[in-house]
Formats: structure tokens, sequence, C-alpha cells
């Protein structure tokens, strides 16, 4: 009985269809390897440009740190800077107040000396004109011929 269902049309027509559905699978295999290659592949190239990202963020957090730390030591070397300085301007700005208030108390002394001394020299400058215009009018002018 096995010999007869061998010839059988309907097991042939099976046994045909099975040959070709199995090249089918052979194709659908192969063309999913492929895919799962290309897949691999691109996790791969997606993996390294990850890396290659999380590697420069670490470089610009670096950076950035060093950057910062820089400004840090910048701005404690002019803030110290400035209260080195602060007593020397306090210092250089009372001076130049101090030496501006004396030349105007040298220059009101010097005033109130004139002063003093036009007061006190009046009546001999005044004294000394009237004897000038005595001697002036008391000269005879000789005639010139």
């Amino acid at each position: 009985m096995s010999s007869l269902c061998e010839e059988c049309t309907e097991i042939q027509r099976l046994e045909f269809r099975i040959k070709g559905q199995d090249l089918d699978i052979k194709d659908v295999q192969q063309t999913q390897l492929n895919k799962d290659i290309e897949h691999e592949q691109m996790i791969q190239n997606l993996t390294n440009r990850m890396d290659t990202v999380s590697q420069d963020l670490v470089t610009f957090k670096k950076e950035v740190k060093a950057d910062i730390q820089e400004v840090r030591t910048v701005m404690k070397q002019d803030i110290q800077s400035i209260k080195n300085d602060i007593p020397e301007m306090f210092d250089n700005a009372v001076n130049k107040l101090l030496a501006k208030m004396f030349r105007y108390v040298l220059w009101s002394i010097f005033a109130i000396i004139c002063v003093i001394m036009l007061a006190f020299s009046r009546p001999l400058v005044l004294k000394g004109i009237d004897e000038v215009k005595s001697w002036v009018e008391s000269v005879e002018v000789p005639n010139g011929k």
C-alpha cells in the first residue's frame, strides 16, 4: 500500500509544493539573515556614535570645569587686588584732600597777610603820596632857555 500512495497524484502535488516551499523558506532565511547582519551593523554604528558623543561630552565637561576654575581663580585674584588697593586708594584720596586744604589755607593766610599789610601800610603810603605831591608842587621848573 505504501507504493500506491507514493504514486498518488495528490501526494506528488504535496511533495512538489513542499519542495517549492523549501526553496522559498531558504530565500526568506537568507533575506532574514541579511537583514539581521544589516541591523547588527546599524546597532554597532549607533553604539560607536554614542560612545563618541559620550567621550565628547566628558571632554566638554572637563573643559567647562577648567574654564570655571580659571574664572574663579581670576575673580579671587581680582577681589584680593581690590582689597589690597582700597587702603592705598583711600590714603591717596586723603592725601590729595589734605594737600588741597593746605593749599587753600596757605592762600588764605597769604591773603590775610596782604590785607593786614595794606591796613598798616596805608597811612604810610598816603603820607608818602602827600610828600611826593608837596615836593612836585614845590619844585620849580626852570625855563628851558
